[in-house]
């Protein structure tokens, strides 16, 4: 069981990323910019992981029920996507990008979002990996896909901010964290809820699909 559960941990990020570095072969660039973005964002986690025990106290005085939501905005939602916010700022600052001039594009921050996420969400996925093998079907389907997209929406804003002088860096943040915190919610309250789960994985899928066909081609 443990081998199946870590093919399933691991199967959606390493597709997602051959998929990235694929793109960047066909543009005649190498992996480098991926594997950075990969890297940060396995890194990422560690931050989350961390930050997530500070906060947790907090949830203390808190209902039951109110608890439940705190897991899901506070600790999950608004920590991890911080810790990838993070990570994204930081690739997109990388020595690496500027060498090969890739930060400059808005849809490569995207990608390269993307991959952070997807980083993120494997290590993330090994904690889990004594649970049952439809939970980690679940989490593949759900959970790394919903990383690779929320990560997708911070290199986009965060580019998009850039370019355009704007706050859509901190919004794209904001859209993140609520979207990961409604996702959170929906599993914590089980079936049916954390299946349907999966039409706001589609959804957000199709969202990040529309920013990269519409992201602007900036030099």
């Amino acid at each position: 069981m443990l081998a199946l559960n870590l093919a399933l941990a691991g199967a959606p990020a390493v597709a997602l990323f051959i998929l990235a570095s694929h793109r960047e072969h066909r543009r005649g660039r190498s992996a480098r910019a991926p594997s950075v973005a990969l890297a940060w964002g396995v890194a990422a986690i560690a931050a989350a992981l961390l930050a997530g025990v500070a906060v947790t106290p907090l949830r203390g005085g808190l209902p039951g029920a109110w608890r439940t939501v705190f897991d899901a905005f506070v600790v999950a939602g608004l920590v991890e996507e911080t810790a990838k916010y993070v990570a994204v700022l930081v690739v997109l600052r990388s020595t690496v990008l500027r060498s090969t001039g890739t930060a400059a594009q808005t849809r490569d921050a995207l990608v390269y979002g993307m991959v952070a996420g997807v980083g993120f969400a494997f290590v993330e996925n090994t904690i889990y990996l004594g649970e049952p093998p439809p939970v980690m079907i679940l989490r593949a389907v759900t959970a790394v896909p919903l990383h690779a997209c929320t990560g997708a929406w911070l290199g986009f804003a965060v580019r998009l901010g850039r370019r355009a002088g704007s706050r859509a860096g901190p919004v794209g943040l904001a859209i993140a964290v609520v979207v990961h915190g409604v996702y959170d919610l929906m599993i914590a309250f089980g079936p049916p809820a954390a299946y349907a789960s999966l039409a706001l994985v589609v959804l957000a899928f199709a969202v990040t699909v529309h920013l990269y066909r519409v992201a602007p081609h900036d030099a």
